[in-house]
């Protein structure tokens, strides 16, 4: 056998480690002196042993519930204040304080009051000793492999750990369905899962996110303070050794870590990349890195996901709005209506406390509530003067008609313009048509879109009327407060006349 299986381990590199903590349960004072004397330069893995005493089961139970994370060796005399003291104390160990890390070895001079078979099979223990058997060299055996099997428990769990941080990390980002918070959230996650807090690293540490197109760096997101990096070039912000690491990175297509940090790159389908550059006070170690690379690739996922979603979104947005130029075209109205209209509903619905989700809903279908008037013949739709009794029953089917055309779907953007389209005529006194809703019986969206869309028309030139003043739009809006529109979005309108007419300038015909 070789005389170095037993030798100390190789310590890592680098400052002195904490020692690991070592329980000595017995009533005889002078086992602790032996075992303290025959280990006093013992060292494991580059650290050390500080030792706990107590001299009674009762006095270890009361000194483990205030501590016992850190503790990864006891060494239990078995009869003590009772002939089972250290049995019980095993039972507490590993039941009432769900310990199962600890390493728990049995040490008795009296091996008939507790023979080791029934001990070995009844208790959760790692070792069963005679104290006569415990030599100085056997009881520096018993500590290695003790703490051997510690490290090694320890590490497992700390993997465990990590891994359900990656996969609660994963959750987290996948929630995200845009792209500033997705990557807002990789940060925060990211930050989390090597553990460093911003708080206690060195002041050049710096996180930060960057799209790539090609080899072309732009910052979208930052934290630790340099938020206002976000928008700039990377060649603005680091230097050419931090630039040459990323680069690196981006041209072999791999991660990189360094004793400062790391670039962490994230390809994906689209051919684009986002890369996670972490500089800190401390190197990554082995694990943190898999674990790190594991979170990497759900990133990537994530960040397709977000791409996708975003591609089929706009895709649906430009449908809508050709449809609503489409429609406004045929009235001879300028596509720039749907759009001003759009604006207008979005800003009047934040303003109103709506989340930002539905008002975007609300932006992206409030340009199809005419969608009805393609039903509508040319010569009503058309004409230049005021609408008969009949044609202006037929114009008013418009409503009805787009509802129909909508309502078959189920997407949220485009159910929302079957109600707007359903709804936008309807007036806050029930005079409108085609229900006769009244009051918050109609919907925050029809009410919303009717409101924005007689401003836009009154101020807009149309076949049967020429472009009023704004003066006299508003005076008109005001007017039929409580009438024609919600008071409540009257108000919100008119105390932010300022932002609407700079949309309405901005969106000019």
């Amino acid at each position: 056998m070789s005389d170095d299986l037993f030798a100390p381990e190789r310590a890592e590199e680098g400052p002195s480690r904490q020692p690991w903590y070592v329980l000595i349960v017995d009533d005889e004072a002078e086992v602790h002196r032996i075992t303290r004397l025959a280990l006093q330069d013992f060292q494991f893995d580059g650290r050390g042993l500080n030792f706990i005493s107590a001299y009674t089961g009762t006095e270890a139970r009361l000194l483990l519930k205030s501590r016992h994370q850190d503790i990864a060796v006891a060494l239990l005399d078995v009869v003590m204040e009772s002939d089972d003291a250290g049995l019980t104390l095993v039972d507490f160990i590993r039941n009432d304080l769900d310990n199962q890390h600890m390493r728990l070895v049995l040490r008795t001079g009296q091996p008939g009051q507790a023979p080791e078979h029934r001990v070995i099979v009844n208790y959760d223990i790692n070792d069963y000793k005679a104290k006569t058997e415990l030599t100085a060299q056997k009881l520096s055996t018993l500590m290695y492999t003790s703490l051997r099997g510690y490290r090694d428990i320890m590490t497992i769990e700390a993997n465990r750990r990590g891994l359900t941080q990656v996969i609660q990390a994963s959750a987290d980002i996948f929630q995200r369905q845009s792209l500033i918070p997705l990557l807002d959230g990789v940060i925060e996650q990211l930050i989390a899962l090597v553990k460093m807090d911003k708080g206690l690293l060195l002041e050049r540490r710096r996180h930060f996110a960057a799209r790539t197109e090609g080899l072309d760096l732009e910052v979208l997101v930052a934290s630790d303070g340099y938020n206002h990096l976000s928008g700039m070039s990377t060649d603005d912000i680091l230097a050419p050794a931090e630039r040459g690491l990323i680069r690196e990175a981006i041209a072999r297509n791999q991660h990189i870590f360094t004793d400062e940090g790391a670039v962490l790159l994230c390809c994906n389908n689209l051919e684009r990349s986002l890369v996670l550059f972490l500089e800190g006070g401390k190197p990554i170690d082995q694990m943190d890195r898999h674990l790190l690379e594991l979170f990497i690739h759900n990133v990537a996922i994530a960040f397709d996901n977000v791409r996708l979603n975003s591609e089929v979104e706009e895709t649906q947005r430009e449908i809508v709005y050709l449809l609503g130029e489409t429609v406004e075209t045929r009235s001879h109205e300028t596509g720039n209506h749907v759009k001003r209209v759009a604006e207008f509903c979005y800003l009047l619905a934040t303003l109103s406390g709506m989340s930002e989700e539905e008002a975007n809903i609300l932006r992206y279908a409030s340009p199809l509530h005419d969608l009805g008037k393609i039903g509508i013949p040319d010569h009503i739709l058309h004409k230049p003067g005021r609408h008969d009794h009949d044609e202006r029953e037929i114009m008013q089917t418009h409503a009805s008609l787009g509802h129909s055309l909508l309502s078959r779907s189920q997407r949220p953007i485009l159910h929302a313009a079957s109600i707007i389209a359903h709804q936008h005529h309807e007036k806050w006194d029930g005079s409108g048509y085609p229900l006769g809703k009244k009051g918050e019986d109609i919907h925050i969206f029809g009410r919303i879109v009717a409101l924005a869309d007689v401003f836009d028309a009154l101020c807009s030139e149309r076949c049967y009327k020429p472009a009023w003043s704004t003066a006299d739009a508003l005076a008109f809006i005001q007017e039929q407060s409580g009438k024609h529109f919600d008071p409540a979005l009257v108000q919100v309108f008119m105390a932010h006349i300022d932002d609407f007419l700079r949309i309405r300038a901005a969106y000019g015909d």
